[in-house]
């Protein structure tokens, strides 16, 4: 994963669980204690997200002994495949 793809998660993380607790009705220390509180948690689902995914394209590339771009759609839809199972 790059570095831009970190920041749209953090950034996109942030503003998903503080729309959530504003829309609660939460002040805005509140909301900002939620965002501080839910960044570990979304940290963690974006690692295990990115380690599947490696791990997935990783295996096609092996398996199918070719680097080409079909290799990353189906480790997108592997991932998500995966992740709907849990």
């Amino acid at each position: 994963m790059t570095l831009e793809e970190l920041f749209v998660w953090a950034i996109g993380g942030g503003i998903w669980h503080g729309a959530r607790a504003f829309r609660n009705g939460n002040s805005a220390l509140s909301v900002l204690q939620t965002i501080k509180s839910r960044a570990p948690i979304s940290g963690g689902s974006f690692g295990v997200w990115g380690g599947v995914y490696s791990a997935f394209e990783c295996g096609l590339k092996v398996a199918r002994k070719t680097e080409d771009p079909l290799n990353a759609v189906l480790s997108g839809f592997l991932t998500v495949r995966r992740r709907e199972d849990c």
